[in-house]
């Protein structure tokens, strides 16, 4: 067995350029690899690691950077939001009481509906928790969904710039021209 990456393999099984690797003893013992690109302002690409023109999808890894235009724009401190808003901005929930509480504040200081979220009503993620909620008679509902606490600070935003709030995830809204 070799110590030394095969980016060979790593390549054809796309998982990109080695980036970091740990080492325990004399051997490696993790290896981080990924595709990296850095891009100027105007699309050229500067530098890469990996492969520049793979696709991917960031997904939830995205929220904290989508939080920063509606923390710098002052939603924190218009809205009242605490660090407990923050933390559900910037990350996925569970779907436990206390997530639903602060989502349910972050609603009632904002003025936003629940309705306004466009995505579908959801159940609980966390299992445990799910379990609880079905054997108590839970109905789903968008707090629910593991992106409420970002998409209502999203639309905290529109409502602090007095952007239009039904059409915000459009790629030419403005919200999304911002992020």
């Amino acid at each position: 067995m070799s110590d030394k990456p095969n980016t060979e393999q790593m390549a054809i099984q796309g998982l990109g350029e080695p980036l970091e690797v740990t080492i325990r003893g004399d051997r490696a013992e993790d290896i981080y690899s990924g595709h990296v690109v850095v891009v100027s302002m105007d699309g050229k690409i500067m530098a890469h690691a990996g492969d520049p023109d793979i696709w991917t999808f960031i997904r939830s890894t995205a929220k904290p950077i989508q939080a920063i235009p509606s923390v710098r724009a002052g939603v924190m401190e218009k809205f009242g939001f605490d660090t407990r808003a923050l933390a559900l901005m910037t990350s996925s929930h569970r779907g436990s009481p206390e997530h639903i509480a602060v989502l349910e504040q972050m609603l009632k200081l904002t003025g936003i509906k629940e309705a306004d979220l466009v995505f579908d009503e959801a159940k609980p993620a966390d299992p445990r928790i799910r379990d609880e909620w079905a054997r108590k008679g839970g109905l789903p509902r968008k707090l629910y969904h593991v992106c409420a606490g970002k998409h209502i600070g999203l639309l905290a935003l529109c409502k602090l710039r007095g952007w239009p709030m039904e059409s915000y995830t459009d790629p030419e809204h403005p919200l999304q021209q911002e992020l």
